[in-house]
């Protein structure tokens, strides 16, 4: 079923908890290690909150597309509680501006949205991402041929 999907997205989708599963396991370095996003990186990764930033407004600006909100909201869940909880001085995560936003998932016979983020992500409690994406009404009704927008996340 996985052999669809691009490798490359796949990398990059590699886990809903992503930030905890970005230190190889061979390096023993801990958990709070991994979500630091001060660490060295490109500039472009990084975004300063300044007064009056909302996401519409970074992602207007970084990507030219107010609707990639989600995009820097899904990147940085474990830091927002919610898209209105942006202070300033706070640091986000941004992904690559050539890297797809959302890729689309059709769905199939016995598909859960569970199963799909299990697939996707690593962890069927992912799957509010997906069901918040596609603002699903019911998300355990699901249409084989529906068409799924699967946020792509670091």
């Amino acid at each position: 079923m996985l052999k669809n999907i691009p490798i490359i997205l796949l990398a990059l989708a590699a886990g809903c908890a992503s930030y905890t599963n970005t230190v190889p396991a061979d390096r023993p370095e801990s958990r709070e290690a991994a979500v630091d996003i001060s660490a060295p990186c490109r500039n472009d990764d990084i975004y300063l909150v300044k007064p009056g930033d909302t996401l519409m407004k970074i992602a207007r600006g970084v990507y030219g597309d107010a609707s990639r909100w989600r995009s820097i909201y899904n990147a940085n869940r474990e830091r927002l509680r919610s898209p209105h909880d942006l202070k300033p001085g706070m640091k986000l995560l941004l992904l690559p501006k050539d890297l797809p936003y959302a890729i689309e998932y059709t769905v199939r016979e016995g598909d859960t949205l569970s199963k799909i983020a299990l697939e996707f992500y690593g962890d069927a409690a992912c799957a509010k991402i997906i069901a918040e994406e596609n603002a699903l009404p019911d998300p355990d009704m699901l249409t084989p041929g529906q068409v799924l927008k699967i946020p792509v996340l670091k």
